[in-house]
């Protein structure tokens, strides 16, 4: 994968935003590239870093947001790009699917109305054949009846419903990106299953490349080629989904992996992190995990750790990167 030419190639993206405290540095030096029809997940704890390095891809932050650093799309340089062309590249070349349906879609309008508009905005379809398009679309994403939920409102729709609507908008005009923004969150368990499903569907039918952001390592594990896990605004461990899984070398991760509720483990204690994640007003001066680390040193907390290479494609952000125990698969260090 790495003679081929990346999709996205994002490189040094730093993002802060200027509060009555001082400058907050929600995102720190980030650097990873995207590939045409893979699928890459983007997992922390919430205030990691996550979602801000994909909305400034988008230029959907607000103004008081400070962001440095390069990230080239297919060839277009995405940061600093003016808004009327960046305007063009949403939601035609690259979509997102949001956090929350719910406030994303607009409430006087219908569901069908809002994914024609998606098609219009960029001359796809218009007028009736736009609407056809949306119904075609809610089908595709196994909505049921989607000749009549198409004239329904937000409202009307169940929350997986709704979020299913939300990925027929993204899918609208065909997208080579789509980002994934916690597609799943405030979803029980089986209707989880079924919209990673569609993902998977949709993506199989369209080879569109995918950002699946998420706080939960459950989701990813059959949704991802790659899994890059953040952790105060920068990079911790990145690798296949099989290295990072089953070969952890970060305790972040690790911490991640050992909090995770396991069908084979019933009766018995979760392994929680202690503490809390850092402010981004207030960072360690060393590395951002040592508070709440087993394995500091005294390095930890005087200096930043830089990510070093484990084995082909798997990089790890820790000082003691190779002196660690090992770590077997049912996610106890042996």
């Amino acid at each position: 994968m790495s003679t081929e030419k990346p999709l996205l190639a994002v490189k040094d993206l730093s993002v802060a935003f200027k509060t009555k405290k001082g400058m907050a540095a929600a995102v720190r030096g980030v650097t990873f590239n995207v590939y045409h029809g893979e699928s890459m997940a983007i997992v922390g704890e919430s205030g990691s870093g996550k979602s801000v390095s994909s909305l400034a891809l988008l230029g959907l932050l607000p103004r008081s947001a400070q962001i440095t650093g390069s990230a080239n799309f297919d060839g277009q340089e995405l940061i600093g790009m003016k808004s009327d062309a960046l305007q063009r590249i949403r939601g035609r070349k690259i979509a997102m699917i949001f956090q929350d349906p719910m406030t994303a879609f607009n409430p006087v309008f219908t569901i069908g109305n809002q994914i024609a508009e998606a098609m219009e905005v960029h001359g796809e379809a218009t007028g009736d054949e736009a609407l056809s398009r949306a119904a075609d679309l809610l089908e595709m994403v196994g909505v049921p009846e989607p000749g009549q939920r198409v004239n329904q409102y937000p409202h009307e729709f169940s929350g997986g419903m709704r979020q299913r609507a939300m990925i027929a908008m993204a899918i609208a005009n065909k997208p080579d990106l789509l980002i994934a923004d916690e597609p799943t969150t405030a979803l029980d368990v089986t209707i989880q299953a079924q919209v990673m499903e569609v993902l998977a569907d949709i993506r199989g039918e369209t080879g569109a490349a995918m950002i699946l952001i998420t706080h939960d390592l459950g989701v990813v594990a059959g949704a991802s080629d790659r899994i890059q896990v953040m952790y105060g605004g920068r990079i911790f461990e990145r690798g296949s989904t099989n290295d990072v899984f089953y070969d952890p070398q970060n305790p972040y991760t690790r911490g991640l992996l050992q909090s995770m509720p396991r069908l084979d483990a019933i009766g018995e204690r979760l392994v929680p992190i202690h503490g809390s994640p850092p402010s981004i007003l207030n960072m360690p001066g060393g590395c951002a995990f040592a508070p709440r680390c087993d394995f500091q040193v005294e390095a930890c907390h005087t200096a930043p750790a830089q990510l070093e290479l484990v084995s082909a494609g798997h990089e790890s952000r820790c000082h003691r990167t190779g002196e660690l125990p090992a770590y077997s698969v049912d996610g106890v260090s042996a």
